[in-house]
């Protein structure tokens, strides 16, 4: 499910983003013609979806590697880079996760 955003930035266009965010191809297309230069977003856990975000640089990584050295190794997964650099690991909810509150 996704949203429009301003453009160039990560402020939702919609104050009610949470309750709009849909995978509706009309909606989008609709959006999409209203705010032609909007940035897009995802609302992860509307869509079954964990995001880590990594930032750039060696903080980043340090962080992610003490933590799975105490936590243990993180999947394989969707990975794409972020405008400054950064990471941002994409992770599938597990039903029974969400429902314990563990992501």
């Amino acid at each position: 499910k996704v949203f429009p955003l301003h453009p160039g930035t990560k402020k939702p266009i919609h104050d009610a983003w949470q309750d709009e965010a849909t995978d509706d191809p009309i909606a989008h297309t609709n959006w999409a013609i209203r705010h032609p230069d909007c940035n897009w977003a995802v609302a992860a856990g509307p869509s079954g979806l964990a995001m880590l975000d990594l930032d750039g640089g060696e903080i980043g990584e340090a962080s992610l590697f003490t933590f799975q050295l105490t936590e243990g190794f993180l999947p394989e997964t969707r990975e794409h880079r972020s405008a400054r650099g950064g990471r941002h690991l994409i992770f599938c909810i597990v039903q029974s996760q969400q429902r314990r509150g563990l992501l």
